[in-house]
């Protein structure tokens, strides 16, 4: 087990104590946020975008969030119409990470290339790399 490996499961290990000490979740908001970082980081996209979805009850406006629905949506090889909307509901509210949105458009299959330019090329957008 190499060492990015030990460090994942320790993060696992510890999100997980934090998901146990929600045991009846009073802060619902905070428990789903919890638990779709930690099904994310475990490859269980399907279950973290149920619970990426709950947070958005709490925070509809959430950018962020929007966006990790939207890569939920495009990882397990199902990207189309649903990934192209959540990525609207993150645009909208101000998403503007150019180098995360290029990610998604990897994940995407290119027959959505053309929707998903027309859609990103309507908003501002800002490349960690070049500070634009």
């Amino acid at each position: 087990m190499d060492g990015n490996s030990k460090q994942r499961d320790l993060d696992h290990h510890l999100a997980l104590d934090d998901l146990k000490k929600i045991s009846e979740p009073a802060d619902r908001e905070a428990y789903n946020e919890i638990l779709a970082e930690v099904c994310y980081s475990l490859e269980d996209y399907d279950q973290a975008l149920v619970s990426y979805r709950k947070v958005l009850e709490f925070r509809p406006d959430d950018a962020e969030l929007c966006f990790s629905c939207a890569v939920c949506l495009a990882l397990p090889d199902k990207p189309g119409e649903e990934t192209l909307q959540a990525l609207k509901m993150s645009l909208e509210p101000g998403f503007q990470d150019f180098d995360k949105l290029q990610l998604l458009k990897r994940l995407m299959d290119t027959k959505d290339y053309p929707k998903f330019n027309k859609l990103a090329g309507n908003y501002p957008l800002q490349s960690a790399g070049t500070g634009n």
